[in-house]
């Protein structure tokens, strides 16, 4: 009686082991599947990202041409060209070293070129400088300084002023230079040229500083003296 109990129990046992190990064998490729699901949409979003932040940024400088300031393209190429170079190798489109090498290149390189050319350009003031005949005395305006360029080939010109004898009027009224007195002791036949150079800024910006290139070449002499 005993016997034939363990005989039957031993058959229900072999008959449920089987099922067990099917059932846990379909839990795990259950969970491995799962799992690569999971995985493949953690990919899907990340590339989702990349490609979105990557492609913003390139809008982003093409919209704005020549507003943005030249740190902040730096920046901005290097973000774009770091999302799309990872997009790139995420979807295995850049397994050989040569493919890879060209894909990257042309994406940093295209993206450069696209930071440079939106680059802000330098502007350009409209600048007009006018030279005409004139004579002592100068009239220097009231409350202005005025600069005199003294081209002689006797003289040496000092570099502490800009070359120049800058002359104060601090007054409110005009003065000349020099004196009367001081013109009238020169000989007749001292006869010097003055020209006036007026610079005028036409445009909206306003300019710091600026520089006015001279040539000037002298003859040989005559009884007058050397003329430039």
């Amino acid at each position: 009686m005993g016997n034939s109990h363990n005989r039957r129990l031993l058959r229900r046992m072999k008959a449920t082991l089987p099922q067990k190990v099917t059932d846990s064998e379909n839990t795990e490729r259950g969970v491995s599947q799962q799992m690569a699901r999971q995985a493949i949409d953690k990919k899907s979003l990340a590339l989702s990202i990349l490609w979105t932040t990557g492609i913003s940024v390139l809008l982003i400088l093409i919209s704005q041409a020549w507003t943005i300031p030249r740190w902040a393209i730096v920046i901005l190429v290097i973000v774009a060209a770091l999302c799309l170079s990872i997009a790139v190798w995420m979807h295995g489109w850049a397994r050989q070293w040569t493919k890879r090498i060209l894909l990257f290149a042309g994406i940093w390189g295209s993206l450069g070129t696209v930071g440079w050319r939106v680059r802000p350009q330098p502007k350009e003031a409209a600048i007009e400088m006018k030279i005409s005949p004139s004579g002592f005395p100068i009239s220097i305006p009231a409350h202005s300084t005025t600069s005199i360029l003294r081209i002689n080939p006797n003289r040496v010109l000092d570099a502490t002023s800009d070359y120049l004898l800058k002359l104060d009027n601090s007054r409110g009224a005009d003065v000349t230079w020099p004196s009367q007195k001081e013109i009238d002791s020169k000989k007749p036949e001292d006869y010097e040229t003055v020209f006036r150079v007026q610079v005028v800024n036409h445009s909206l910006e306003t300019l710091a500083s600026g520089k006015l290139l001279f040539h000037v070449s002298y003859n040989n002499g005559t009884l007058s003296g050397c003329m430039p």
